[in-house]
Order: C-alpha cells, then structure tokens, then sequence
C-alpha cells in the first residue's frame, strides 16, 4: 500500500481519485468471482455425494460385493470427493484472509495418496510409481518445512 505523506494528504472524503474507484472496483469484482467458485466447489461436492451414493446403491443392487471394477470406481469417486473438499477449506480459508499454505499441502496430499490408491502399475510401470513415491516425499518435506518454520514464528 502506498503511504501517504504530508506533501500529499489524502483527499477529503467522497472524493476518491479514479484509479482509487477502479481499484476498489476491481477488488470487489476478485472477491465476487472467488465466492462463486468456493460455492461452485461446494455444489461439486454435493452432487458428487449424490452421485455416489447412486452408484453405490446400483452397484449393489443385486449383490453385496462390489467387484473389483465397481470398488474402483467407487474408491475414485470418494477419494476424488474428499480432494474437493480440501479444495473447498482452501477456499475458505482463502476467503478469511487465513494462512493456506498447510491446506495447499494438505490437499495435495490427499490428491496424490488418491493417485497412489487408485495406480495401475500395468499401465505406467515403475517410472510412474517412483515419480509418486518422490512427489508424495517432496510433500511430506515441504509440509514439515512450513509446520517447523510456523512453530518457530509463534515461539519468537
């Protein structure tokens, strides 16, 4: 923010300068498009309950074990849920001018354990089960990273 100084006071008020109008203008705009996307991801997350518990009552309709197609789809849509849910804290978060960092971590977490749960090892091999495998740790780093370095700030 730009600090005023004597050789140039603020305006009395009511008589903003343009670019001031059209600042503030443009904020309310960000903060209109960001409430609809955290509400846009809150109605994902509904349907996407919906949905599954649709599916799930098709798929067992006529027997009580899924077999492994059917546990796999419903794994993916769970799972690809609760990465929508991360998603919507941060946007929460995000919303209440609250420190999201953790919550970006935490919900990639999730995301690449959904990855990991759902790898079909035929289809990309070790290459991409190793490339997992150090993503998941690169996270797990960053994630005690920001968790120390967040200690070490409140204790100061």
């Amino acid at each position: 923010m730009i600090e005023q100084s004597d050789q140039n006071p603020a305006p009395p008020d009511g008589a903003l300068s343009p670019l001031r109008r059209a600042v503030d203008a443009s904020l309310r705009v960000v903060l209109a498009v960001e409430l609809v996307i955290a509400f846009a991801i809150l109605a994902a997350l509904i349907l996407g309950v919906g949905y599954l518990v649709a599916a799930l009552a098709r798929s067992v309709a006529g027997s009580v074990v899924l077999d492994p197609e059917q546990l796999s789809s419903f794994l993916d849509v769970s799972l690809t849920l609760f990465v929508a849910i991360e998603l919507f804290r941060i946007a929460v978060a995000y919303l209440s001018d609250e420190d999201v960092l953790h919550l970006v971590l935490e919900a990639a977490f999730v995301a690449i354990v959904r990855k990991i749960v759902l790898f079909d090892l035929a289809k990309s091999g070790l290459t991409g089960a190793a490339a997992y495998g150090l993503l998941l740790l690169v996270v797990a780093v960053a994630y005690v990273a920001v968790h120390y370095a967040q200690q070490r700030e409140k204790h100061t």
